[in-house]
């Protein structure tokens, strides 16, 4: 028997505390602590990993992606990045990449240049979230318009949207959304913000002594469901809600479907959305009335029991092919995106539990990055699929 941890020769192959052997594809780079989110710059060149590890430990990296090397790494003791990342063109010199950032700590999204060696450095001031009255900004993922002048930032505790203008470097509208919303998309249709929350907190009135545990209130609009905002305009219109989960009943029905992670087909006229309790993707129609088209199950097998845990997705250019992290089987399930019933090309092996996927610009390289990793250290995959047979 072998104990827990590392192999001796291969450090990124890990036996995990419950058993499982952890062998991770293609070329593997160590980051920090608890990443979980990362953004390819436009030409691919550099990777810039968010890793989330308790204060003073919290930084941003930078990933020379052909060598697999680390360029740079920005700390700051009293910052707490989070999911949020994204590379951007400076509207202001199109040839000049700028970062930005979650911070959680400052209820902000930093904002960095980075330079033509993969360096990064602080440019100006945070751009502070709209915050309500009494109320915490925690900012969570971060999307870009198409035409990259817009920054959509999904505030978590707030259970809103904010909007970004990327050449004035303000917010510009905030948009009420879901319950604690993390993840946010956008395309030329539609943006999308998934609450994945089940209910929003609040007092039981009154308090309730017997039982220990109340129905939590479920709001349709706004628990366990997408919103979205129509794009196609000058503005952004009206906000829809597609329902993802039918309200608890306290017996049979408890909720909590919990749509995440997002992708909008290049056309945007569909999205992808996970739903992380019940192992099943929801492709959501955006032409016309938002709508639930289909779903792929992401089980292993018919019946088999639940646990895959989708939590990132990467879709090809062409729309042909689907890209699934399951933080609970380590692997990533490569699905025909455009088939109506689920067809599994197979499954490309990751290190401890995966939360965040890129395509490079070419579609050759598929990068992973797994939070775990290995002994608390976290894991940067780029997996070759032109020499990857599924």
């Amino acid at each position: 028997m072998r104990p827990s941890g590392p192999d001796k020769i291969h450090p990124a192959i890990s036996v995990l505390p419950n058993g499982r052997i952890a062998a991770p594809a293609g070329a593997t780079l160590f980051v920090g602590g608890n990443p979980l989110g990362f953004a390819l710059s436009p030409d691919g060149r550099y990777a810039v990993v968010s890793n989330d590890a308790p204060p003073p430990n919290s930084s941003l990296m930078v990933v020379d992606t052909k060598r697999m090397q680390i360029a740079d790494e920005y700390r700051d003791p009293n910052a707490s990045f989070f999911m949020g990342v994204a590379v951007v063109p400076d509207p202001a010199n199109p040839a000049r990449m700028l970062v930005l950032a979650s911070d959680a700590s400052s209820g902000g999204v930093r904002v960095f240049d980075l330079g033509a060696a993969g360096e990064l450095s602080p440019d100006g001031q945070a751009i502070q979230l709209t915050r309500s009255t009494g109320a915490r900004a925690f900012p969570a993922t971060i999307a870009l318009s198409p035409d990259n002048r817009t920054a959509y930032v999904a505030d978590n505790l707030g259970n809103a949207v904010d909007a970004i203008d990327l050449a004035s470097r303000s917010v510009q509208r905030s948009l009420p959304v879901g319950d604690f919303p993390l993840y946010v998309a956008a395309g030329q249709r539609a943006v999308i913000a998934a609450g994945t929350g089940l209910s929003t907190y609040a007092p039981a009135v009154p308090p309730a002594r017997e039982p220990q545990f109340i129905q939590p209130a479920f709001d349709p609009a706004k628990s366990s469901s997408l919103t979205v905002f129509d794009a196609s305009g000058a503005q952004l219109g009206d906000p829809a809600t597609v329902r993802m989960d039918a309200a608890p009943d306290g017996t049979e029905i408890v909720g909590g479907a919990a749509p995440g992670a997002t992708v909008v087909s290049r056309n945007g006229e569909q999205a992808y959305v996970a739903l992380g309790n019940v192992d099943r993707i929801a492709v959501v129609g955006l032409s016309g009335e938002p709508r639930v088209l289909r779903g792929l199950d992401l089980r292993l097998y018919p019946g088999a029991p639940y646990g895959a845990e989708p939590s990132a997705e990467a879709l090809a250019a062409n729309g042909k092919r689907l890209y699934v992290a399951l933080a609970g089987l380590n692997a990533v399930a490569v699905l025909d995106a455009q088939r109506q019933t689920r067809y599994r090309y197979g499954l490309i092996p990751t290190a401890w539990y995966p939360t965040a996927l890129a395509l490079s610009r070419d579609g050759r390289y598929l990068y992973i990055l797994d939070s775990k990793g290995v002994n608390g250290w976290g894991l940067l995959q780029r997996v070759d699929l032109k020499r990857t047979y599924l």
